[in-house]
């Protein structure tokens, strides 16, 4: 009887082809287990190994994507792009996917998390009829929905005033809420009383704040920005929680409501031709409705 293959001895290739279907976590625990298995995983001649992993998680094909947001006009670059280096990416994925369920003990390595998550958010794929699926999408939204991560800090009257680094960490997490389908009260199930009393809790928090007039000053032009004119995005997290929780209550909750979710702000996700110059649907005949109901005395 012939005595078995010994592992490392099987050619590279097959052996390739078995650690693809493996966790990546996995994968690295083999490698801990020999030079020749490190070499194997770390020190490859190609990135097959790492691209199937990468695939296999499963997450959208970065180099699809970029091609087609380029094709859609999403992004414009006349600069080359970049290898895509599949083992610095998904392990940069994996340690985020890590810290999301178990935060991080520095600030450094929870704010490359944010980081990570908020930079697959940007470059998710285009909507069509053909690609309505996205594993990114899918991943985001399992991986961060009640993560410690993003858990909402509360403002606080006493005590030391935030540094620039946390309010910056704070409108990170802050960005990543406004994404997630998870971050908004589900008007499709009957939500047991302590969800329930959450979201409400959470619309009365970001009532206060919508209608402080404090909150409106020249140096944010008015607005939802800071006064170095970028987005803020604790701010833009406010607004959606009152419109949303406004729009889920009768007699608003008939209407047609708009899309949320990472799914939503996919590019071209909103309906539209996005091959005319008017791909916002700006153009056209308007309407509006207004329902009147009697009020007793």
């Amino acid at each position: 009887m012939a005595s078995p293959l010994p592992l490392l001895e099987m050619p590279v290739e097959v052996l390739q082809r078995v650690l693809a279907h493996c966790h990546p976590r996995e994968v690295s625990m083999f490698s801990q287990t020999s030079r020749a298995a490190y070499n194997l995983i770390y020190l490859p001649n190609d990135q097959y190994l790492w691209r199937q992993l990468y695939l296999n998680h499963p997450l959208d094909h970065p180099e699809v994507v970029e091609q087609d947001r380029l094709e859609q006009k999403v992004t414009f670059s006349s600069e080359p792009r970049p290898i895509v280096n599949y083992s610095e990416r998904l392990t940069g994925l994996i340690k985020a996917e890590r810290a999301a369920s178990n935060p991080p003990p520095t600030v450094a390595e929870e704010t490359d998390a944010l980081n990570v998550f908020l930079s697959l958010a940007r470059e998710l794929p285009v909507y069509s009829d053909t690609a309505r699926v996205s594993h990114n999408v899918e991943w985001l939204e399992k991986t961060l929905e009640n993560s410690p991560l993003l858990a909402t800090q509360p403002p606080s009257t006493s005590g030391p005033t935030p540094t620039d680094d946390q309010r910056h960490m704070e409108g990170m997490r802050a960005q990543l809420r406004c994404y997630l389908r998870s971050s908004f009260k589900d008007t499709e199930v009957v939500l047991p009383k302590p969800k329930e009393k959450f979201f409400l809790t959470k619309r009365n928090m970001s009532r206060y704040f919508v209608y402080d007039l404090r909150n409106y000053t020249s140096e944010t032009r008015w607005g939802p920005f800071t006064s170095d004119n970028r987005v803020n995005w604790v701010h833009v997290e406010h607004l959606m929680n009152v419109v949303w929780m406004n729009l889920c209550e009768y007699p608003l909750r008939s209407l047609l409501r708009p899309k949320i979710g990472a799914s939503a702000v996919r590019p071209h996700s909103a309906t539209g031709n996005y091959l005319t110059d008017d791909w916002a649907g700006v153009e056209g005949v308007h309407s509006s409705q207004c329902k009147l109901f009697p009020v007793g005395v």
